[in-house]
């Protein structure tokens, strides 16, 4: 007697194997984006479904006068800047094209829409002030280093300055992760500077090594000089903790830091709500292109990966003066 062969066609009966696939499939696409995408993809997802809840619109498919009508809900009543238009209308984009959809923002109609929007409200970002040396040497002077919580915030704002950083490149968002977060053994110490190794940044999020971050060492007794600081955070027995550990035991979050940090700038007088996490970065390109630090060269130390960088650059008034003397000696008289 043969054995017996079962299979079903056309029937409910699921190959095991098959089932495994499918379940592959769904985890790859979960990682398809990064954490931080899905957080915000979450946030334009809820927007854009409560906003068809509330009209009784279909949100999938979407027709053109749908997604026209929400880029006046994003303008009139969200009261978004354009950029932030553009990036919440992407989740409509993702939700068709995940269902094989045709994609209604890629319609004449909606771009015609946008281009209107740009008339009415311009596409001009508001960017958080640069963080200048000068304005780290008033932080210094104001800081109790007998504490360490300051040392480990000190410590901070010098590797987000130097290292061209983010906070959140290098601070804990959420539960920390040795496989994502910056631990105490991603520092080595070099008679140049510092090395720091970060496992992934927002440009950068497919690199097989380590990315890493030149921190310079200044003239001994320079109080902008970084090399003391971090030394310090690697005096204890554990390499594996978290760099920026604080008395508590807790990390130095992202959330934690950008409170201390606005804190730190009101008790000197500054405006705090116009600083941000990438005025660190954002000062370190302007004090890079001021300095006379190659474009190329501030792309290369900010790893970004176009020419966005530009926008980070707050040119300074004597700087165009100066170009425009340049410009207006050779002219005949």
């Amino acid at each position: 007697m043969f054995p017996l062969l079962f299979y079903v066609i056309g029937g409910d009966y699921a190959d095991p194997q098959t089932e495994r696939l499918k379940h592959d499939v769904k985890r790859l696409k979960k990682k398809g984006w990064a954490s931080s995408t899905s957080e915000t993809y979450k946030t334009h997802l809820q927007t854009f479904l409560s906003f068809c809840k509330a009209h009784k619109l279909a949100s999938v498919p979407a027709d053109i006068e749908t997604v026209e009508m929400y880029v006046a809900y994003l303008v009139d009543v969200k009261k978004f800047k354009f950029s932030s238009i553009k990036s919440y209308l992407n989740i409509i984009s993702v939700l068709h094209k995940s269902e094989n959809l045709p994609d209604p923002t890629k319609t004449w109609h909606v771009k015609h829409v946008l281009t209107g929007v740009k008339r009415e409200i311009s596409t001009a970002q508001s960017c958080k002030s640069p963080v200048t040396p000068r304005l780290l040497l008033e932080i210094h002077d104001i800081l109790d280093f007998t504490c360490k919580d300051n040392c480990v915030f000190w410590a901070a704002c010098l590797v987000g300055f130097f290292g061209f950083l983010r906070p959140n490149n290098f601070l804990v968002k959420g539960v920390f992760d040795p496989s994502r977060h910056v631990q105490c053994l991603d520092l080595l110490s070099h008679p140049w500077g510092m090395l720091l190794s970060l496992k992934v940044v927002k440009t950068m999020q497919f690199r097989a090594v380590p990315i890493e971050i030149v921190l310079p060492r200044l003239q001994q007794g320079h109080p902008l000089c970084l090399c003391a600081p971090l030394q310090q955070l690697l005096v204890r027995p554990d390499l594996t903790q978290p760099l920026f550990l604080l008395s508590s035991g807790k990390c130095l979050s992202y959330s934690g830091f950008l409170k201390a940090f606005r804190l730190v700038l009101s008790q000197l007088g500054y405006y705090a709500a116009s600083y941000g996490g990438h005025s660190l970065r954002r000062g370190a390109a302007t004090w890079a292109s001021s300095c006379g630090v190659a474009d190329d060269d501030i792309q290369l130390l900010g790893l970004w990966s176009s020419d966005c960088y530009k926008r980070y650059i707050e040119t300074d008034k004597s700087k165009r003066i100066n170009a425009m003397n340049l410009f207006c000696l050779p002219l005949p008289r």
